[in-house]
C-alpha cells in the first residue's frame, strides 16, 4: 500500500477489490505468507495530481476539491462522510478529517477490510470479551454503512437527486453516526489481547481463512 500511495489513490479498498493468492486446499506453509494485490482502479487518481493545485482543474484547485467522493461507501473514513455531505469547504476546517481524506483512504479502507475479515471469521459463541465486543460493534456499523449504501445506490442507478440525497443526510446526522461507530470499531479492533492473541496467528500467518472469506464475497 505504501509502494502504490506514491503513485496513485485507489480510493476505493475494500472486501471485492483484494486478492489473495495462495496454495489453494490448506493454510501456507510457515514462512510462506500469500501474497495480495488490488484490482479495479476505476476509480484511482494520481497522487501528486489529487493533493497539488492545477491551473488545469477548475478554479486551479486541487483534485480532492473538486472531485466526487467515490468507492463503496460501507468501506468510506469519517472524512469521506463529511466531504460527501458538507463537500471540501467542511473538510478544511478540521485539519484531521482534511489530512485523511487527501491521503488515508485507501488505508482506511484497508483497515475496516481487516475489521470485517475478523470479525466474519470469528466463532459464534466466542468467548473473549474484547472479541465478542469487536463483533457487537461491527455489526452495528455494518447495518447503518449498508442502510446508507443502499440509499446512494437507488440514487446512482435511478438517476436521482443527489442533491435531496446529501441533505436528507445531513438531516439524518449522518455523518455524525458514522463519526460515532467508525472509532469504536478501530478501537476494539487494535486491543493488544485482539492483535496478540487472534489477528497476528490467525489471519496474518495463514492467509487462507481471508482468502476464503474474499471468495465468499465474491460468490465464486
Amino acid at each position: 500500500m505504501a509502494a502504490i500511495s506514491q503513485v496513485t489513490y485507489h480510493r476505493d479498498v475494500n472486501a471485492h477489490n483484494i486478492l489473495v493468492q495462495a496454495a489453494p486446499g490448506a493454510p501456507a506453509p510457515e514462512g510462506r505468507a500469500p501474497s495480495y494485490g488490488l484490482v479495479d482502479f476505476g476509480l484511482a487518481v494520481d497522487a501528486s495530481g489529487w493533493c497539488d493545485p492545477s491551473p488545469s482543474n477548475p478554479g486551479g484547485k486541487s483534485e480532492w476539491e473538486f472531485l466526487d467522493v467515490g468507492g463503496d461507501c460501507r468501506y468510506w473514513p469519517v472524512s469521506a462522510w463529511r466531504q460527501f455531505e458538507a463537500g471540501c469547504r467542511a473538510l478544511v476546517q478540521e485539519d484531521f478529517l482534511c489530512v485523511e481524506y487527501q491521503t488515508h483512504l485507501d488505508l482506511q479502507g484497508l483497515g475496516l477490510t481487516a475489521v470485517q475479515v475478523l470479525s466474519s471469521m470469528l466463532p459464534g459463541d466466542v468467548k473473549a470479551p474484547e472479541l465478542k465486543r469487536l463483533q457487537e460493534l461491527w455489526q452495528l456499523y455494518w447495518e447503518d454503512a449498508s442502510c446508507y449504501w443502499a440509499s446512494l445506490l437507488d440514487t446512482f442507478r435511478h438517476g436521482g437527486d443527489w442533491t435531496a440525497l446529501k441533505q436528507d443526510f445531513v438531516a439524518r446526522k449522518v455523518y455524525r453516526i458514522m463519526a460515532d461507530r467508525y472509532p469504536r470499531c478501530f478501537c476494539t479492533f487494535a486491543h493488544k489481547h485482539v492483535l496478540a492473541h487472534y489477528y497476528l496467528p490467525k489471519l496474518c500467518r495463514t492467509g487462507m481463512q481471508l482468502c476464503t472469506f474474499l471468495r465468499e464475497e465474491h460468490q465464486i
